[in-house]
């Protein structure tokens, strides 16, 4: 694993702390990665050059979304304890 990135939801963000009520957790395994290519141009509606491909590499992560909502009240906690105990275990690795 190369990293672990956990996002959280609150429902009112400008009240101030709150428990999150849907959180995301995304692995990078770093084993497979995708490249996304497309023909690159210029702003010059007239120029017909060839300006070779521009892309984006990107990792294949894996990505698990739970909510209080659709999941259950403990179901947001129970990501956040895991993404923790797998963050700290990942370190230094």
């Amino acid at each position: 694993m190369r990293s672990v990135v956990v996002t959280r939801m609150v429902t009112n963000p400008t009240s101030g702390p709150a428990p999150a009520v849907e959180a995301v957790l995304t692995i990078g395994w770093g084993g497979v990665s995708r490249i996304d290519l497309e023909p690159a141009g210029c702003s010059d509606p007239q120029c017909d050059a060839d300006h070779g491909y521009t892309g984006v590499l990107a990792g294949d992560d894996f990505s698990l979304r739970v909510s209080a909502a659709a999941d259950g009240d403990g179901a947001v906690g129970g990501l956040l304890a895991f993404a923790e105990a797998l963050s700290a275990r990942t370190r230094g690795a």
